[in-house]
Order: structure tokens, then C-alpha cells, then sequence
């Protein structure tokens, strides 16, 4: 059973995540503590054996941007799971390149988050390590809040589930994550991978390319998934 830290400061918000957590997870996850601000939290965190944080970015005292920069710091590794209504602490945490497993932007469906907790806790009975690939990603300028980009983490973590090295016809691998939504195409998904990786293109450095792409400046989809199943396996 892995542990879980919730840090929000909205007693509604954590009313409902709480019960929804209970309710849904409660096999797999233990909720250990709730903190309403930064400070609380982070001396929780520097104490306390802790697998996954939900953190919220903006809480007093200490916000989320300042807790994850103290962590990496102190070279302090868990899943977080960052959350945020308020953009500029989103803005900032994709400039500052702090690492977190995944983004979510306030308001958003409790059911997404309870698949991302779902993924986690199937990675650690596995022995996947899912945070190697946020790692390899975060070599290259995404922007982290788009739904292309998390496709992009959905096709690369299916393919290691599946223990699959090289990804033959992308389409089938578009079929396979549009499974996992109800309402998305394997179109849908197809288009926005591309535009995700349209957009990084453009703004990573070519000196990136060079280190991890000397075949390819401007990898296409299908080249860029199957470049970071290489170096995943790889390493």
C-alpha cells in the first residue's frame, strides 16, 4: 500500500478529494496526512516516508513552487501530482523545470486523477519506473498542460506495460490509448500528439536534438516515441 500526502488549503476541495480517495482507493492507497499549508507540509515531507503529494501550488506560508524546489534540493524523490487554479503558478512551474509526475489545472474531473493514482500504484506493484520517463520528457521544452502532452505520457507508459521497444504502426498504438477515454478518437489523439510535438520542436534547442536525435532535428511522432523507448530501455 503506498502512501499519500494531501496539501490544500480549501477544506471544501479536501473534503470531497478525501471521500472520493476512501471511497475509490482505499485498497490501495493510505492517506497519511492532510496539510493546509506549506510549512506544515514540508516538514511532513523531510520526516515522513511518503510515496505520492497532491500539492497544491497555491497554499500560504510556503506555496507548492517553493516546497518542490526545497525538495529537489534536498535530492527528495516522490510522485507529485501538482494542482493549481491559479495559471501563473503553472506558468512558473514549467519555467523553473521543477519535476512533477503530472499537472492538473483547477477545476478538473476527480475521475482523471483517480486514473493518474490508479497508474501509479500499477507502476510500483510492476517495478515500472514511470518517473524516468517524466525525466527523459522534461529534457525537452513541452508545454506540460497540454492535452498532447499527456497522451504523449499515456502512449510511452502503455508501451512499457506492454514491454514494447519499438512502436510499429502508431495508429494501433492511438487506438489503444483512445481506449482509455470515452469520448477521445484515435484522430483526436493523433492530432494533438503531433501539435504537442510540433510545438517542442520549435522551442527546444537544437543541442538537445543533437544529444538525443543526431538522426532526426525535427523528429515526427512515431520517431520521438520510439527515440524515448530506446533510451528508456537503454539505460
Amino acid at each position: 500500500m503506498l502512501n499519500i500526502l494531501i496539501v490544500d488549503d480549501n477544506y471544501n476541495y479536501l473534503e470531497s478529494l478525501f471521500n472520493e480517495l476512501n471511497i475509490q482507493l482505499s485498497q490501495k492507497l493510505r492517506i497519511i496526512a492532510i496539510c493546509n499549508d506549506g510549512e506544515k507540509a514540508l516538514n511532513y515531507i523531510m520526516n515522513n516516508r511518503i510515496d505520492i503529494i497532491l500539492l497544491d501550488l497555491n497554499i500560504p506560508k510556503l506555496n507548492g513552487i517553493e516546497i518542490l524546489e526545497k525538495m529537489q534540493k534536498n535530492n527528495i524523490k516522490n510522485y507529485v501530482i501538482a494542482m493549481s487554479g491559479d495559471s501563473d503558478f503553472i506558468v512558473e512551474l514549467i519555467k523553473k523545470n521543477l519535476k512533477v509526475y503530472k499537472t492538473f489545472v483547477k477545476p478538473f474531473k476527480l475521475e482523471n486523477l483517480i486514473s493518474i493514482l490508479n497508474e501509479i500504484v500499477y507502476a510500483e506493484t510492476q517495478n515500472i519506473d514511470y518517473t524516468k520517463i517524466i525525466n527523459l520528457l522534461n529534457n525537452f521544452n513541452f508545454n506540460k498542460n497540454s492535452i498532447g502532452y499527456t497522451y504523449i505520457i499515456d502512449c510511452l507508459n502503455y508501451c512499457i506495460e506492454k514491454k514494447i521497444t519499438f512502436i510499429t504502426h502508431i495508429n494501433e498504438l492511438y487506438n489503444q490509448i483512445s481506449n482509455k477515454y470515452s469520448n477521445i478518437s484515435y484522430s483526436n489523439i493523433s492530432w494533438d500528439i503531433a501539435k504537442a510535438i510540433q510545438v517542442m520542436n520549435k522551442s527546444t534547442d537544437d543541442k538537445i536534438f543533437d544529444k538525443y536525435f543526431s538522426y532526426s532535428k525535427y523528429p515526427s511522432p512515431k520517431t520521438f516515441l520510439n527515440g524515448i523507448l530506446n533510451i528508456y530501455y537503454s539505460k
